[in-house]
């Protein structure tokens, strides 16, 4: 079975950012934000966008592994906007380290597979109902572009 695909472009990420900074300004505790974090790697741009937006500073622990036990973590008397590009399952946004008072904010939920208790606390900006394999603008297909490191050294 081969899944679909749909490819997102750059004015569907921009209004969703615009949308989920107008959400998250509307938040009554939205001046105690003390940072947001990217998951990485499609959390990664969009949360640099909601930075600019909301005029509230990135915070690096984007290269942490949620899937790791010695994960470096964010202090847990801080409260960040957390962001990725999509909830499938809700498991990344919904992993242990992650503060009941964190903001969790993605581009697009999917419906149908996202946990619950994640998608109660989700601010999202666009649901999706199916499968459908969404390729993001910053995903480089490598058929245009290699980027294996046997050519680079």
């Amino acid at each position: 079975m081969t899944l679909s695909s749909r490819n997102i472009t750059w004015e569907e990420i921009t209004s969703s950012v615009k949308y989920l900074a107008q959400k998250i300004k509307q938040m009554p505790d939205f001046d105690k934000v003390d940072g947001i974090i990217g998951i990485e790697r499609g959390g990664l741009i969009p949360a640099v966008m909601l930075s600019h937006a909301l005029n509230i500073p990135y915070t690096d622990f984007a290269t942490l592994d949620l899937y790791e036990e010695n994960a470096m973590v964010p202090p847990t008397e801080d409260k960040y906007i957390v962001v990725d590009d999509i909830a499938d399952s809700g498991d990344t946004l919904n992993s242990t380290w992650l503060s009941d008072k964190n903001i969790l904010c993605s581009l697009y939920l999917r419906t149908h597979t996202c946990l619950p208790e994640v998608k109660d606390r989700l601010i999202y900006a666009k649901e999706i109902d199916n499968d459908d394999w969404l390729v993001f603008p910053w995903e480089i297909d490598d058929k245009v572009v290699d980027f294996s490191l046997e050519d680079w050294v």
